[in-house]
Protein backbone atom coordinates (compact mmCIF):
# COMPACT_ATOMS: atom_id res chain seq x y z
CA UNK A 1 0.00 0.00 0.00
CA UNK A 2 3.14 2.68 0.28
CA UNK A 3 5.80 2.92 -2.54
CA UNK A 4 8.74 -0.23 -2.92
CA UNK A 5 11.51 0.14 -0.92
CA UNK A 6 14.90 0.32 -2.62
CA UNK A 7 17.21 -2.03 -1.15
CA UNK A 8 20.52 -1.90 -3.03
CA UNK A 9 22.55 -5.62 -2.94
CA UNK A 10 25.32 -4.55 -0.42
CA UNK A 11 26.94 -2.09 2.40
CA UNK A 12 31.00 -2.40 1.51
CA UNK A 13 30.38 -5.90 0.72
CA UNK A 14 27.83 -7.19 3.26
CA UNK A 15 24.22 -8.09 1.98
CA UNK A 16 20.92 -8.58 4.06
CA UNK A 17 21.31 -12.47 2.74
CA UNK A 18 25.01 -12.49 4.68
CA UNK A 19 23.71 -10.88 7.47
CA UNK A 20 20.84 -13.51 7.60
CA UNK A 21 22.89 -16.69 7.50
CA UNK A 22 24.78 -15.80 9.99
CA UNK A 23 22.08 -15.75 12.20
CA UNK A 24 20.91 -19.17 14.14
CA UNK A 25 17.04 -20.51 12.53
CA UNK A 26 15.62 -20.49 15.57
CA UNK A 27 15.97 -16.60 16.51
CA UNK A 28 13.47 -15.81 14.06
CA UNK A 29 10.76 -18.35 15.88
CA UNK A 30 8.00 -16.35 17.02
CA UNK A 31 6.19 -17.64 20.12
CA UNK A 32 3.21 -16.71 21.59
CA UNK A 33 3.92 -18.80 24.51
CA UNK A 34 7.27 -17.18 25.17
CA UNK A 35 6.02 -13.78 23.79
CA UNK A 36 2.91 -14.18 26.49
CA UNK A 37 5.15 -14.97 29.36
CA UNK A 38 7.02 -11.73 29.44
CA UNK A 39 3.39 -9.82 29.44
CA UNK A 40 2.85 -12.14 32.74
CA UNK A 41 6.28 -10.92 34.15
CA UNK A 42 5.76 -7.31 33.34
CA UNK A 43 2.52 -7.51 35.31
CA UNK A 44 3.93 -9.14 38.27
CA UNK A 45 6.61 -7.28 38.91
CA UNK A 46 4.08 -4.01 38.57
CA UNK A 47 1.61 -5.57 41.29
CA UNK A 48 4.35 -6.50 43.29
CA UNK A 49 5.88 -3.29 43.45
CA UNK A 50 2.36 -1.76 43.44
CA UNK A 51 1.67 -4.11 46.71
CA UNK A 52 4.83 -2.55 48.49
CA UNK A 53 3.69 0.93 47.45
CA UNK A 54 -0.09 0.83 49.21
CA UNK A 55 1.41 -0.90 52.29
CA UNK A 56 3.98 1.33 52.92
CA UNK A 57 3.70 4.96 51.42
CA UNK A 58 0.91 6.96 53.33
CA UNK A 59 -1.78 8.04 50.94
CA UNK A 60 -1.68 11.75 51.94
CA UNK A 61 1.02 14.23 52.09
CA UNK A 62 2.17 14.50 55.73
CA UNK A 63 1.92 17.56 57.68
CA UNK A 64 5.87 18.32 58.86
CA UNK A 65 7.79 19.69 55.94
CA UNK A 66 10.73 16.97 56.24
CA UNK A 67 8.37 14.52 55.84
CA UNK A 68 6.50 16.12 52.98
CA UNK A 69 9.82 16.49 51.22
CA UNK A 70 10.66 12.73 52.14
CA UNK A 71 7.20 12.18 50.78
CA UNK A 72 7.50 13.83 47.56
CA UNK A 73 10.22 12.27 47.10
CA UNK A 74 8.95 8.77 47.22
CA UNK A 75 6.36 9.63 44.94
CA UNK A 76 9.22 10.64 42.26
CA UNK A 77 10.76 7.17 42.84
CA UNK A 78 7.66 5.35 42.84
CA UNK A 79 6.88 7.04 39.51
CA UNK A 80 10.39 6.00 37.80
CA UNK A 81 9.85 2.51 39.28
CA UNK A 82 6.55 1.68 38.23
CA UNK A 83 7.01 3.52 34.58
CA UNK A 84 9.96 1.79 33.98
CA UNK A 85 8.03 -1.67 34.36
CA UNK A 86 5.42 -0.26 32.29
CA UNK A 87 8.08 0.83 29.65
CA UNK A 88 8.56 -3.70 29.28
CA UNK A 89 4.56 -3.31 28.38
CA UNK A 90 4.97 -0.74 26.01
CA UNK A 91 8.09 -2.87 24.34
CA UNK A 92 5.82 -5.86 23.92
CA UNK A 93 3.11 -3.66 22.07
CA UNK A 94 5.81 -2.51 19.71
CA UNK A 95 6.64 -5.63 19.03
CA UNK A 96 2.86 -6.67 18.63
CA UNK A 97 3.29 -3.86 15.51
CA UNK A 98 5.94 -5.48 13.67
CA UNK A 99 4.01 -8.88 14.48
CA UNK A 100 7.29 -10.38 16.20
CA UNK A 101 5.21 -11.44 19.01
CA UNK A 102 4.02 -14.65 17.41
CA UNK A 103 3.29 -16.32 13.94
CA UNK A 104 -0.39 -14.85 13.72
CA UNK A 105 -0.94 -11.51 12.55
CA UNK A 106 -4.05 -11.13 14.17
CA UNK A 107 -3.46 -12.35 17.74
CA UNK A 108 -0.12 -9.74 17.79
CA UNK A 109 -2.85 -6.87 16.84
CA UNK A 110 -4.78 -7.46 19.38
CA UNK A 111 -2.52 -7.97 22.40
CA UNK A 112 -0.79 -4.78 20.62
CA UNK A 113 -3.61 -2.61 20.23
CA UNK A 114 -4.79 -3.70 24.18
CA UNK A 115 -1.27 -3.13 25.47
CA UNK A 116 -1.06 0.33 23.92
CA UNK A 117 -4.28 1.55 23.96
CA UNK A 118 -3.72 1.35 27.98
CA UNK A 119 -0.59 3.57 27.57
CA UNK A 120 -2.28 6.15 25.59
CA UNK A 121 -0.46 4.87 22.24
CA UNK A 122 -2.86 4.50 18.92
CA UNK A 123 -1.81 1.64 18.31
CA UNK A 124 -2.58 1.52 14.49
CA UNK A 125 -1.73 4.25 13.85
CA UNK A 126 1.70 4.75 15.46
CA UNK A 127 2.63 1.05 14.20
CA UNK A 128 2.28 2.49 10.63
CA UNK A 129 3.84 5.75 10.62
CA UNK A 130 7.05 3.16 13.17
CA UNK A 131 6.96 0.95 10.11
CA UNK A 132 7.86 4.09 8.08
CA UNK A 133 10.47 4.88 10.17
CA UNK A 134 12.19 1.28 9.73
CA UNK A 135 11.71 1.49 5.99
CA UNK A 136 13.36 4.95 5.49
CA UNK A 137 15.43 4.99 8.91
CA UNK A 138 18.28 7.88 8.27
CA UNK A 139 16.76 9.24 5.09
CA UNK A 140 16.50 13.07 5.63
CA UNK A 141 13.37 13.17 3.71
CA UNK A 142 11.19 10.08 4.22
CA UNK A 143 12.78 8.96 7.90
CA UNK A 144 9.66 9.46 10.76
CA UNK A 145 11.13 10.31 13.56
CA UNK A 146 13.53 12.68 15.13
CA UNK A 147 14.39 14.47 11.66
CA UNK A 148 17.82 16.59 12.34
CA UNK A 149 16.72 19.96 11.61
CA UNK A 150 18.77 22.12 8.78
CA UNK A 151 20.87 25.04 10.17
CA UNK A 152 18.65 27.69 9.73
CA UNK A 153 15.80 25.64 10.80
CA UNK A 154 17.42 25.20 14.21
CA UNK A 155 18.42 28.66 14.40
CA UNK A 156 15.28 29.44 13.99
CA UNK A 157 13.55 27.45 16.51
CA UNK A 158 16.56 27.23 19.33
CA UNK A 159 18.44 30.42 18.79
CA UNK A 160 16.66 32.23 21.27
CA UNK A 161 16.74 29.22 23.61
CA UNK A 162 20.81 29.62 23.17
CA UNK A 163 20.99 33.41 23.50
CA UNK A 164 18.92 33.31 26.83
CA UNK A 165 20.20 30.10 28.59
CA UNK A 166 23.49 29.41 27.18
CA UNK A 167 24.47 26.33 25.92
CA UNK A 168 23.87 24.14 29.07
CA UNK A 169 20.56 25.91 29.41
CA UNK A 170 19.83 24.86 26.04
CA UNK A 171 20.87 21.06 26.75
CA UNK A 172 18.74 21.09 29.59
CA UNK A 173 15.50 22.75 28.04
CA UNK A 174 15.78 20.23 25.04
CA UNK A 175 15.89 17.16 27.16
CA UNK A 176 13.06 18.31 29.44
CA UNK A 177 10.99 19.17 25.96
CA UNK A 178 12.16 16.42 24.26
CA UNK A 179 12.00 13.49 26.42
CA UNK A 180 8.39 14.80 28.04
CA UNK A 181 6.74 17.02 25.69
CA UNK A 182 8.43 15.34 22.39
CA UNK A 183 5.71 12.30 22.17
CA UNK A 184 2.45 13.88 22.40
CA UNK A 185 3.72 16.68 20.16
CA UNK A 186 4.97 13.95 17.74
CA UNK A 187 1.22 12.20 17.64
CA UNK A 188 -0.49 14.60 17.51
CA UNK A 189 1.38 17.22 15.01
CA UNK A 190 3.53 15.40 14.03
CA UNK A 191 6.79 17.29 15.40
CA UNK A 192 10.18 16.12 14.46
CA UNK A 193 8.53 13.75 11.92
CA UNK A 194 8.77 13.38 8.03
CA UNK A 195 9.96 16.28 5.91
CA UNK A 196 7.92 13.81 2.69
CA UNK A 197 4.96 11.78 2.84
CA UNK A 198 4.06 8.21 2.19
CA UNK A 199 2.50 9.72 -0.97
CA UNK A 200 5.66 11.51 -2.42
CA UNK A 201 4.80 14.70 -1.69
CA UNK A 202 6.58 17.03 0.64
CA UNK A 203 4.38 17.74 3.89
CA UNK A 204 2.21 20.41 4.48
CA UNK A 205 -0.62 20.64 6.93
CA UNK A 206 -2.02 17.95 9.58
CA UNK A 207 0.46 15.40 10.43
CA UNK A 208 -1.41 13.71 13.16
CA UNK A 209 -2.03 9.96 14.36
CA UNK A 210 -5.92 10.29 15.55
CA UNK A 211 -7.37 11.32 12.08
CA UNK A 212 -7.03 10.38 8.71
CA UNK A 213 -4.72 12.44 6.50
CA UNK A 214 -1.91 11.94 3.53
CA UNK A 215 0.69 13.45 5.70
CA UNK A 216 1.08 11.19 8.22
CA UNK A 217 -0.49 7.74 6.57
CA UNK A 218 -0.48 6.54 2.80
CA UNK A 219 -3.77 7.68 0.95
CA UNK A 220 -4.55 4.01 0.69
CA UNK A 221 -3.72 3.07 4.52
CA UNK A 222 -7.37 1.86 6.12
CA UNK A 223 -8.89 5.09 7.61
CA UNK A 224 -10.94 2.64 10.19
CA UNK A 225 -7.45 1.52 11.19
CA UNK A 226 -6.44 5.02 12.29
CA UNK A 227 -10.31 5.39 13.93
CA UNK A 228 -10.36 1.93 16.11
CA UNK A 229 -6.87 3.59 17.33
CA UNK A 230 -8.10 7.11 18.15
CA UNK A 231 -11.70 5.10 19.96
CA UNK A 232 -8.74 2.59 22.00
CA UNK A 233 -6.96 6.06 22.98
CA UNK A 234 -10.29 8.08 23.77
CA UNK A 235 -11.88 5.11 25.97
CA UNK A 236 -9.00 4.97 27.95
CA UNK A 237 -8.96 8.78 28.53
CA UNK A 238 -12.60 8.33 29.52
CA UNK A 239 -11.82 5.55 32.17
CA UNK A 240 -9.31 8.13 33.76
CA UNK A 241 -12.19 10.59 33.35
CA UNK A 242 -14.62 8.45 35.40
CA UNK A 243 -11.24 7.31 37.69
CA UNK A 244 -11.00 10.44 38.83
CA UNK A 245 -14.56 11.41 39.27
CA UNK A 246 -15.33 7.99 41.63
CA UNK A 247 -11.10 8.86 43.27
CA UNK A 248 -10.07 12.04 43.02
CA UNK A 249 -7.00 13.37 40.95
CA UNK A 250 -4.43 12.37 43.94
CA UNK A 251 -4.80 8.49 42.96
CA UNK A 252 -5.05 9.18 38.76
CA UNK A 253 -2.10 10.75 39.46
CA UNK A 254 0.05 8.48 41.75
CA UNK A 255 -0.93 5.51 39.94
CA UNK A 256 -1.25 6.15 36.39
CA UNK A 257 -0.50 9.61 35.30
CA UNK A 258 3.17 9.88 37.12
CA UNK A 259 4.37 6.25 35.82
CA UNK A 260 2.77 7.35 32.35
CA UNK A 261 5.06 10.40 32.24
CA UNK A 262 7.65 7.81 32.64
CA UNK A 263 6.98 5.36 30.46
CA UNK A 264 6.91 8.45 27.69
CA UNK A 265 10.44 9.43 28.87
CA UNK A 266 12.00 6.18 28.12
CA UNK A 267 10.53 5.51 24.52
CA UNK A 268 11.12 9.04 23.49
CA UNK A 269 14.85 8.54 24.75
CA UNK A 270 15.35 5.34 22.83
CA UNK A 271 14.33 6.70 19.53
CA UNK A 272 16.79 9.85 20.01
CA UNK A 273 19.73 8.36 21.73
CA UNK A 274 19.35 5.29 18.95
CA UNK A 275 19.36 7.52 15.83
CA UNK A 276 21.51 10.09 17.07
CA UNK A 277 25.22 10.62 17.38
CA UNK A 278 28.05 12.77 16.17
CA UNK A 279 29.12 9.16 14.68
CA UNK A 280 25.79 8.46 13.11
CA UNK A 281 25.10 9.72 9.01
CA UNK A 282 21.85 10.71 7.94
CA UNK A 283 21.68 10.69 4.07
CA UNK A 284 19.58 12.86 1.42
CA UNK A 285 17.70 10.72 -0.81
CA UNK A 286 20.36 10.59 -3.44
CA UNK A 287 22.60 8.48 -1.11
CA UNK A 288 20.03 6.81 0.96
CA UNK A 289 19.02 3.39 0.69
CA UNK A 290 17.55 0.52 3.18
CA UNK A 291 20.79 -1.30 3.96
CA UNK A 292 22.37 1.72 4.67
CA UNK A 293 19.29 3.49 6.95
CA UNK A 294 19.06 0.11 8.69
CA UNK A 295 22.88 0.34 9.56
CA UNK A 296 22.63 4.03 11.03
CA UNK A 297 21.82 3.20 14.52
CA UNK A 298 23.65 2.57 17.61
CA UNK A 299 23.75 -0.09 20.67
CA UNK A 300 23.75 1.52 24.09
CA UNK A 301 24.18 -0.41 27.61
CA UNK A 302 21.54 0.58 30.11
CA UNK A 303 22.46 -1.74 32.65
CA UNK A 304 18.97 -3.12 34.56
CA UNK A 305 16.88 -1.43 32.45
CA UNK A 306 18.19 -3.55 29.39
CA UNK A 307 16.16 -6.24 31.92
CA UNK A 308 13.28 -4.31 32.22
CA UNK A 309 12.50 -2.99 28.66
CA UNK A 310 13.42 -6.59 27.15
CA UNK A 311 17.00 -5.60 25.85
CA UNK A 312 15.35 -2.99 23.28
CA UNK A 313 18.40 -0.68 23.60
CA UNK A 314 20.78 -2.88 23.49
CA UNK A 315 19.56 -4.73 20.39
CA UNK A 316 18.53 -1.89 18.17
CA UNK A 317 20.99 -2.66 15.14
CA UNK A 318 19.56 -6.27 14.92
CA UNK A 319 16.35 -4.87 15.49
CA UNK A 320 16.29 -2.42 12.42
CA UNK A 321 17.84 -5.33 10.16
CA UNK A 322 15.07 -7.78 11.09
CA UNK A 323 12.50 -6.60 13.21
CA UNK A 324 10.53 -9.85 13.12
CA UNK A 325 12.86 -11.13 15.68
CA UNK A 326 11.50 -11.00 18.87
CA UNK A 327 13.16 -9.81 21.63
CA UNK A 328 14.34 -12.90 23.47
CA UNK A 329 16.59 -13.85 20.50
CA UNK A 330 17.44 -10.44 20.14
CA UNK A 331 21.00 -10.49 21.87
CA UNK A 332 22.00 -13.79 20.44
CA UNK A 333 21.05 -12.45 16.98
CA UNK A 334 23.48 -9.13 17.85
CA UNK A 335 25.86 -11.35 18.86
CA UNK A 336 26.09 -13.17 15.34
CA UNK A 337 25.97 -9.99 13.34
CA UNK A 338 28.69 -8.67 15.71
CA UNK A 339 31.21 -10.57 13.57
CA UNK A 340 30.04 -10.05 10.35
CA UNK A 341 29.32 -6.31 10.49
CA UNK A 342 33.10 -5.85 12.55
CA UNK A 343 34.03 -2.11 13.20
CA UNK A 344 30.74 -1.22 10.91
CA UNK A 345 28.46 -2.18 13.94
CA UNK A 346 28.29 1.31 16.13
CA UNK A 347 27.92 0.46 20.15
CA UNK A 348 28.23 2.25 23.11
CA UNK A 349 28.73 1.04 26.70
CA UNK A 350 29.00 4.53 27.88
CA UNK A 351 26.14 5.72 30.88
CA UNK A 352 22.62 6.26 29.16
CA UNK A 353 22.79 9.91 31.24
CA UNK A 354 25.89 11.01 30.09
CA UNK A 355 24.89 10.39 26.69
CA UNK A 356 21.38 11.78 26.66
CA UNK A 357 23.56 14.92 27.88
CA UNK A 358 26.26 14.74 25.10
CA UNK A 359 23.54 14.26 22.34
CA UNK A 360 21.83 17.35 23.59
CA UNK A 361 24.91 19.20 24.10
CA UNK A 362 26.44 18.02 20.16
CA UNK A 363 23.85 17.00 17.89
CA UNK A 364 22.30 19.91 16.95
CA UNK A 365 21.69 20.30 13.06
CA UNK A 366 22.45 19.28 10.04
CA UNK A 367 23.77 21.11 6.50
CA UNK A 368 21.65 20.47 4.00
CA UNK A 369 19.26 17.36 3.10
CA UNK A 370 21.38 16.26 0.55
CA UNK A 371 24.46 13.69 0.44
CA UNK A 372 25.56 12.14 3.82
CA UNK A 373 24.84 14.64 6.76
CA UNK A 374 26.61 14.55 10.00
CA UNK A 375 25.05 16.34 13.66
CA UNK A 376 27.05 19.63 14.01
CA UNK A 377 27.21 21.88 17.12
CA UNK A 378 25.59 25.14 16.80
CA UNK A 379 27.42 28.12 18.43
CA UNK A 380 25.24 31.33 19.02
CA UNK A 381 25.51 34.01 16.15
CA UNK A 382 27.34 31.47 13.76
CA UNK A 383 26.44 31.87 10.59
CA UNK A 384 24.25 28.92 8.86
CA UNK A 385 23.34 28.61 5.09
CA UNK A 386 21.37 25.30 5.41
Amino acid sequence: MEPKVKRPADVNGLTIKMLKEAIPEKCFNRSFLQSFSYIIRDFLLSVVVTALYIKFVPVEMPELMFNKFLWILTQLVWFWIQGGIWTGFWVIGHECGHHAFCTVDIISDIFGFIIHSLLLVPFFSWSYTHGMHHKNNNNLLTNETHQPPTGKGFAKVYGYIFDLFGEDGYAIVRIFVTCFWGWPLYIFFGISGCRETPNGTRLKGLHSHFIPNTNAFHKNFPSWKVWLSTAGVGSVIFGLYKWILYRGWSEVIRHYIGPYLIVNFWLVLYTWLHHTHPSIPHYGTDKWHWLLGCMSTIDRDYGIFDYLHHDIGSTHVVHHLFSKIPHYHAKEATEKIKVILGNQYKYSNQFWLYSLWETAKTCHFVEGLTGTQFYKIFRPHQSVDA
